[in-house]
């Protein structure tokens, strides 16, 4: 075998056709995208998706978590905005944020004061969206101190540009929670509240991926699709559509024929009620096929499902092939993808590994090598 083994593939023409599903889901036209690559556009490279991205139509540019993320998309050539979602945690982030000329969330009073200060220092306007805590507990500001902040700009904020505001859903996956409505209904209440006080934020932004398909008629300005973009959402409208961006495969590597009663891999947590035949595949746990999958996980060998069996190790996982005729040393055996007229898929793995299909992608995606593709797959007009 020729070659590594493990390998994701990152169909960057599959990315773009869920670019232009979600595009073409937005109620005004005049909506803009923040495409969210932060974490390695969640395991699939940002660099590589931000280049996939950079000249969509409707793209306001991208979000990202930390500063060095900014840092390396501007190093590949990426010249659209960039948001930090997150803030800055230090001065010499700020510095460089500032320098740069990323867009800085302001997440907290604190933040907001360090921005102005550094701003001052530079002699630069630092652009900022503002960050509002509609509820989540997280990052962002309370009502009452956003609606102080915003008053008291123009003695407190000097070099600081205020061009949005923005907050997060925490059940926007949930369309039938009520929390929904009334993270909205305080959003709005802050959004008019700032109004009043004389500030008209030039970008509001509100929803992540599910909120786009969920609540449409909360898109405002912005939205900011992150798991949508590569085709790995649960539920929501049209999400049937959309495409599967990242497909792992890794390769058989042994043949073993078993007898009835042997037990498999650590704990013997897993024993065999007939004669088997096992394949052992090079990819384990610290590839990022989580041990949670272990005796309870599929994969797909010559388009049929087949278990995994045993506890997942390090670098090895046990596949049962029994009632897969032909299997043998170097057949391709596929994670998450398609294979003949079977799909796994990352949302259905996750599930069945007890987390979402976003930690699944993160770790598959950063821990084998990535190959990329660009199917011309899309066909949506732009």
């Amino acid at each position: 075998m020729n070659g590594p083994s493990n390998k994701v593939v990152i169909d960057l023409g599959a990315l773009r056709h869920n670019y232009t599903l979600i595009r073409r889901s937005l109620i005004d036209p005049d909506t803009k995208i923040i495409a969210i690559v932060k974490s390695d556009a969640y395991g699939h490279g940002m660099v590589e998706v931000a280049k996939a991205l950079e000249s969509q139509p409707a793209l306001w540019g991208f979000g990202v978590a930390e500063v060095w993320e900014a840092d390396r998309l501007r190093e590949h050539g990426i010249h659209g905005k960039i948001l930090l979602i997150s803030g800055v945690a230090t001065e010499k982030e700020c510095e460089r944020a500032i320098s740069k000329g990323y867009v800085i969330g302001i997440t907290s009073r604190e933040d907001a004061l360090l921005v102005s200060r550094v701003a001052q220092r530079l002699g630069k306007d630092a652009h900022c969206h503002l960050k509002v805590d509609s509820g989540m507990t997280r990052f962002g500001l309370a009502k009452q101190e956003v609606l102080s902040l915003v008053q008291a700009r123009r003695e407190v904020l000097s070099g600081v540009n205020l061009e949005g505001l923005y907050s997060h859903l925490a059940c926007a996956d949930e369309p039938d929670s009520p929390f929904n409505r009334e993270q909205i209904q305080d959003f709005h209440m802050i959004l008019d509240g700032v109004k009043a006080l004389g500030w008209m934020p030039h970008v509001v932004h509100l929803l992540n991926s599910s909120g786009i398909f969920n609540f449409p008629q909360e898109q405002l300005d912005a939205v900011r699709p992150g798991i949508a973009l590569y085709g790995a959402m649960d539920g929501g409208r049209e999400t049937g559509s959309l495409r599967q961006v990242m497909r792992v495969v890794t390769k058989v590597r042994i043949i073993r024929c078993v007898p009835r009663g042997a037990f498999v891999g650590y704990g013997s947590t897993f024993r065999l009620e007939r004669d088997s035949r096992l394949a052992i595949i090079p990819m384990g746990y610290d590839d990022g096929l989580m041990r949670s999958l272990s005796n309870r996980g599929s994969v797909l060998v010559r388009g049929r499902r087949v278990p995994i069996v045993g506890r997942i190790s390090m670098r090895s996982t046990v596949i049962d092939v029994t009632e897969c005729p032909g299997v043998d040393v170097g057949d391709e055996v596929v994670i998450i993808g398609t294979q003949g007229d079977e799909t796994m898929s990352a949302v259905e793995l996750a599930a069945s590994a007890g987390t979402i299909s976003y930690e699944l992608l993160c770790l598959l995606g950063t821990r084998n090598p990535r190959i990329f593709v660009d199917a011309e797959v899309d066909e949506f007009s732009p």
